[in-house]
C-alpha cells in the first residue's frame, strides 16, 4: 500500500463525525493511562525521592551548625565558624587569623569529618 492509497484512509479516521463527538483516537485506552501512571511513580522514585532525602539532610546539617565546626562556602571558602545567628540567617566565618567573613548560613556546606583517611591512618604501620 503506498502513500496516495494511506492518505484518503487517514484523513477519514481523524476527521470527526458530523453528528456527534469525535471518537478517542486509537490507543488512548486504560493502558495508556496505566503506562504513564508508571512513568510518574518510576520519576518519583527515581529522581524526587532522592533530592528530597538529600534536602532534609543538608537543612539538618545547617540547623546543627555550631562555634569551631570545619565548613565550606558554596563558593569555595574554608573557615571555622565563629558565631551562628539563626534569627538573621548568617554566620561569621573565620578565614586566617584576623580574616572573618558573614556568610549566610544557607551557602555553608559542612565538611564531615574524613572517616577513610582517619581509618587508613591507623591501619597503616608507623615507618622508622
Amino acid at each position: 500500500m503506498n502513500f496516495g492509497e494511506m492518505l484518503p484512509l487517514l484523513l477519514a479516521q481523524t476527521s470527526a463525525p458530523a453528528g456527534g463527538a469525535a471518537p478517542p483516537p486509537p490507543g488512548m485506552d486504560m493502558q495508556f493511562f496505566v503506562f504513564i501512571g508508571l512513568i510518574m511513580v518510576a520519576f518519583y522514585f527515581v529522581i524526587l525521592r532522592p533530592q528530597r532525602k538529600e534536602q532534609v539532610a543538608r537543612q539538618e546539617a545547617i540547623d546543627a551548625l555550631k562555634k569551631g565546626d570545619r565548613v565550606m562556602t558554596t563558593g569555595g571558602i574554608y573557615g571555622t565558624i565563629q558565631e551562628v545567628n539563626k534569627e538573621e540567617g548568617i554566620c561569621i566565618l573565620q578565614v586566617d587569623k584576623n580574616v572573618r567573613l558573614t556568610i549566610a548560613r544557607s551557602a555553608i556546606t559542612p565538611i564531615p569529618p574524613p572517616k577513610e583517611a582517619a581509618a587508613s591512618s591507623a591501619a597503616a604501620p608507623a615507618k622508622t
